[in-house]
């Protein structure tokens, strides 16, 4: 089992399921730093920042979730048809997770570059 096609795609879906839950704490901890920043500085250019950046991280949330569920179903029905596990019948669902993987890291890296360098431009005006 440990080197079986289907044991190599349950491990792939449980690192999913890590960088998932690591970027929802990372998302977390994003929207603490902007409410801390809304606290302290109430001027109308950083309202308006942060209503763009609580937008964007709230879809986040809402990707993050998606692909956590969608990564435990296709995990949870590997598992069960282990018995009869065919990889060219996951194989293009394996394809699809991964791409989203790929295209919501590369979102969440992108806003979290963004969020950084405008809150600190902001903060230094």
């Amino acid at each position: 089992m440990k080197n079986s096609p289907e044991h190599q795609v349950i491990l792939e879906a449980k690192s999913w399921l890590r960088k998932v839950e690591f970027f929802i704490q990372e998302n977390a901890l994003l929207k603490y730093r902007l409410s801390e920043i809304v606290d302290h500085n109430e001027s109308a250019t950083t309202i308006s920042l942060a209503e763009y950046f609580q937008n964007e991280m709230l879809l986040i949330d809402g990707r993050a979730n998606y692909l956590k569920r969608t990564i435990s179903l296709f995990s949870k029905k590997v598992e069960e048809e282990s018995q009869t596990y065919m990889p060219d019948h996951y194989e293009k669902k394996q394809l699809r997770i991964r791409d989203n993987m790929m295209n919501f890291e590369k979102k969440f890296l992108n806003l979290s570059n963004e969020f950084n360098a405008r809150i600190a431009n902001a903060a230094d005006c």
